[in-house]
């Protein structure tokens, strides 16, 4: 079972492809898992943080407008889309979401509310 509240990093498959390093920068409420079903297989995430559940639109906020200092945009494929150093993407997201991490507790609490939410 994972934490549901995420920012992260993906390479769709056409720009691995291609080696163009094209990112796509986002964040999801219902887990990895679910996020990555909605890219092409073949896709890479290379960077997941956790973060608290209501902090998650101003942790991805904080991200893209770091990323848009950074990297260069590439609109042609999203306003989420950079092109740049995959490391210096991860590190970058990495020090933009530190204190938006959930604590122990917040992660055993989703947990909870995840299985008790799921059908027998």
């Amino acid at each position: 079972m994972e934490y549901p509240y995420y920012v992260y990093a993906v390479i769709e498959r056409e720009h691995i492809m291609s080696g163009s390093n094209i990112v796509r920068i986002g964040r999801t409420s219902r887990g990895l898992e679910q996020r990555m079903d909605r890219f092409p297989k073949g896709s890479l995430m290379f960077a997941s943080f956790p973060i608290r559940p209501l902090d998650i639109k101003t942790a991805e906020k904080r991200v893209l407008t770091m990323a848009k200092a950074s990297f260069r945009a590439v609109p042609f494929y999203g306003k989420k889309c950079f092109q740049g150093d995959i490391d210096d993407i991860h590190k970058l997201i990495f020090e933009a979401t530190r204190g938006y991490n959930p604590s122990n507790k917040d992660m055993i609490d989703a947990m909870d509310n995840t299985a008790q939410s799921r059908p027998n």
